[in-house]
C-alpha cells in the first residue's frame, strides 16, 4: 500500500517538483481562502517564482472556515501534485509552497501572529464575493453582514477575512513595522479599490487613526486572475498517485491555460524592473478617464489596459501618442451580438487607430456567447486593421 506524499518523498524522474531549499525560506504570504483555485494558479505562480529567483515567498495559507484544506496539506508537509490535463495527456508536478494551513476558527491567535510577523508582505484573499460583505446598494461595507457585524463587535477577535486584514494591519501599526500588500485574487470589478473601500470603511468604525494609516500607506493592487479549475475528484487522487507513487489527498487538477494580472503601481514596476530587466509593464489606471495622465508619469507602463466602463473616446485623448494600449469590448455587448456589438466594435478600433492596439475582452467571453458572435467579431477586427 502507498504511504502519503511528505518532504522525503523521492518522486519519479517524470514528476516535476520544486529545487529551493524550503527550510530555508521564510513565509513572506499569507493567503485567507486557501483552496483548489489557490493551490492551482497563485501557489503554482508563487513556486514557479522561487524555484526562478528565490525569495523569502513561502505561504501560510488560512481557511476561514472548514479544516478540510488543512487536514489533507499539512500531514502531507504542505506539498500536492498538480495534474495539468492537456491535449497530449495528464502531467504532474509536486508544488512546495505551501508551508503550513492555519484553520482561523480552531486557531485565530495563530493567524493575527502569521498577520504580524515581520517577514510577511503581503495578504491574498480567494474567499469568493460572498466572503468580502459588500453592500450591494452601495458598493461598501455591509455592517450587518454575517462576515462584518461579528468582527465590528469585536474587532480583537476577528472571523472575516476584512476583521482579520484590519487586526492584522491594527497589529503591524502598533509594532512599528510596514503593512502588507492586500492583493484580492477573486474575479470581482476593480477588486483593488472594492477591497480598499472595504477595509478603510471597517478600520473607520474600528479606529479613525488606523484609517488614516490604511488610506496613506496600505497598497491595494487590483488583479485579474484566470484557470479553470474543477474540484478535485476521486479520478484525481488515483491519477495523482498513479503519477507520483504516493498517496496524495490534496491533489489538484487544471488546465494548461493560466494567467495572472496585477495592476503595476510605483512600488511594483519599480520592483519587476529591478528583478528582471526589459520586462514590459501593462498598466491598469484606476478610476476615471482623467487619472490616466498622473498614473502614468507614476508607473511609466510600457502599455495601458483599459476597463471597457471607460469612455473610449475620453481615454484616447488621455492617453499619450505612441502608448500601445488594450482596449476592452464589454462581454455582455458580444453575448447580445447584432448592431450594437458591431458598431461597439468599430468604435474602439477607431478610437485607438493611431497607435500599438490590443482589442481584447473586458472580463472574457460569457459561457452563454454563440460561437457566431465570437466568428464575427473576430471579422470586424481583422478589417479594421
Amino acid at each position: 500500500m502507498s504511504v502519503r506524499l511528505s518532504s522525503t518523498t523521492r518522486l519519479p524522474a517524470s514528476v516535476g517538483r520544486y529545487t529551493y531549499d524550503r527550510d530555508a525560506l521564510a513565509s513572506g504570504i499569507v493567503h485567507l481562502g486557501i483552496g483548489a483555485f489557490h493551490k492551482a494558479h497563485q501557489a503554482v505562480y508563487t513556486d514557479g517564482a522561487m524555484d526562478d529567483r528565490g525569495g523569502d515567498w513561502m505561504i501560510t495559507g488560512v481557511s476561514l472556515r472548514s479544516g478540510d484544506v488543512a487536514d489533507a496539506l499539512n500531514p502531507q508537509d504542505g506539498l500536492y501534485t498538480l495534474l495539468v490535463r492537456g491535449a497530449d495527456g495528464v502531467s504532474a508536478r509536486v508544488i512546495g509552497s505551501i508551508r503550513r494551513v492555519l484553520v482561523a476558527p480552531r486557531e485565530p491567535d495563530a493567524v493575527l501572529a502569521a498577520l504580524a510577523a515581520p517577514e510577511t508582505r503581503i495578504v491574498s484573499l480567494t474567499i469568493t464575493e460572498k466572503g468580502y460583505g459588500i453592500d450591494p446598494a452601495t458598493g461598501g461595507l455591509d455592517r450587518r453582514h454575517a462576515s462584518i457585524a461579528p468582527d465590528l463587535a469585536d474587532p480583537r477577535h476577528p472571523s472575516g477575512a476584512v476583521g482579520f486584514i484590519v487586526e492584522g494591519l491594527r497589529l503591524r501599526r502598533e509594532r512599528g513595522l510596514e503593512p502588507y500588500t492586500v492583493l484580492c485574487c477573486d474575479n470581482l470589478p476593480h477588486n483593488g479599490k472594492l477591497l480598499r473601500r472595504l477595509v478603510t470603511e471597517f478600520a473607520e468604525i474600528v479606529d479613525p487613526g488606523l484609517a488614516a494609516f490604511v488610506s496613506e500607506r496600505v497598497t491595494f493592487p487590483s488583479t485579474m486572475v484566470d484557470r479553470i479549475t474543477p474540484a478535485s475528484t476521486e479520478a484525481t487522487y488515483r491519477d495523482a498517485e498513479r503519477l507520483i507513487g504516493r498517496i496524495d489527498l490534496a491533489a489538484v487538477e487544471t488546465e494548461p491555460f493560466a494567467q495572472w494580472v496585477i495592476e503595476p503601481n510605483r512600488r511594483v514596476a519599480e520592483a519587476v524592473r529591478r528583478e528582471v530587466p526589459g520586462a514590459p509593464i501593462i498598466g491598469f489606471p484606476p478610476g476615471a478617464a482623467a487619472m490616466i495622465p498622473a498614473y502614468v508619469a507614476e508607473v511609466k507602463p510600457d502599455a495601458l489596459g483599459l476597463d471597457y466602463m471607460m469612455p473610449v473616446w475620453v481615454a484616447a485623448g488621455t492617453v499619450k501618442a505612441g502608448l500601445p494600449v488594450q482596449g476592452n469590448l464589454d462581454p455582455l455587448r458580444l453575448l447580445a451580438g447584432g448592431a450594437q456589438m458591431e458598431e461597439r466594435t468599430e468604435e474602439i478600433i477607431a478610437a485607438f487607430a493611431d497607435r500599438p492596439h490590443i482589442f481584447n475582452l473586458g472580463h472574457g467571453i460569457v459561457p452563454e456567447t454563440p460561437i457566431a458572435h465570437v466568428e464575427r467579431l473576430i471579422e470586424i477586427v481583422k478589417r479594421g486593421r
